[in-house]
């Protein structure tokens, strides 16, 4: 029964082609072949010109928001201790977000590992070309408990690293109100920054 159905489908479709390729109807073909390919190739403009325009405008945003972005950060140099194969100091620049301040500076301390996680800003001070920042007793302590030759390199990288951001030459390095004590050193006179 299916093959009857399946079977008289065809016949049908190929009458109706057959009838459509007849002398009369096959200029009718044409022109309907032609119109449809003249709407097609419209429509292909019309697609490229639309997709020319998106693409346009999404490069315009986009530049836009690199422009914001680039705009909203700041590059600072970074000063971190390197022990091996030598004990010396280096820098990096890195990005932060808006213009520097004493804060931004300490994380991408904390960032850098030139100091602890558990450090932190209790007061900041700059007054002319001295900067004296009280850092939390954790800070201390954490100095404290390393080697006197390391301690002394992450001291001297912090501070270089606040003096060079926020435009200064001699940093006093605090916690919680006192100079600084390390195993051989204790930082009461102020730590000088070419």
């Amino acid at each position: 029964m299916r093959k009857r159905i399946f079977t008289g489908i065809f016949i049908l479709a190929a009458a109706m082609a057959f009838a459509g390729c007849s002398s009369s109807g096959g200029s009718s073909q044409a022109e309907n072949t032609q119109a449809t390919d003249a709407s097609e190739e419209v429509s292909e403009t019309t697609t490229t010109e639309s997709t020319t325009e998106s693409t346009t405008a999404a490069a315009t945003a986009a530049t836009e928001s690199t422009t914001e972005s680039q705009a909203s950060y700041t590059a600072a140099i970074i000063y971190y201790p390197v022990f091996q194969p030598e004990n010396a100091i280096k820098q990096k620049s890195v990005r932060i977000s808006g213009s520097a301040d004493a804060n931004k500076i300490m994380q991408a301390l904390k960032d850098e590992n030139v100091l602890d996680a558990s450090c932190s800003i209790l007061s900041y001070e700059k007054n002319g070309n001295t900067i004296k920042v009280n850092f939390n007793s954790d800070c201390g302590i954490y100095l404290m408990r390393m080697a006197p030759e390391e301690a002394d390199l992450r001291v001297e990288a912090a501070a270089r690293t606040f003096c060079k951001n926020l435009g200064a030459s001699q940093f006093y390095f605090y916690t919680n109100g006192h100079p600084l004590e390390t195993g051989n050193k204790t930082y009461d006179e102020p730590i000088g920054v070419n």
